[in-house]
């Protein structure tokens, strides 16, 4: 029935009454990588490893007790090694 001169909810619209809606295009976000590093990074690469807990408390311990950080004790230790094996 058509009240009011309105028609029905189907009467040429052709999209059963739901609202339409324009979808936009989203991009994705892509990280910017880091264009500078501190300057005690530069020409610097990262080295990992893993050690027991036991090991990493030593360290920790050894580092407050000579006031240097784990990343200054590994490197001297790292330096000694390549010197002891003849690839200083």
């Amino acid at each position: 029935m058509n009240i009011g001169g309105r028609g029905n909810a189907n009467s040429g619209s052709g999209n059963n009454g739901a609202a339409t809606v324009k979808k936009k295009s989203v991009q994705p976000q892509i990280p910017q990588a880091r264009t500078s590093l501190p300057p005690s990074r530069a020409d610097k690469k990262p080295v990992t490893t893993y050690v027991s807990r036991a090991t990493h408390r030593k360290l920790r311990l050894l580092g407050i007790e000579l006031d240097k950080s784990n990343q200054e004790m590994l490197g001297e230790a790292l330096t000694a090694y390549l010197a002891q094996n003849g690839v200083a």
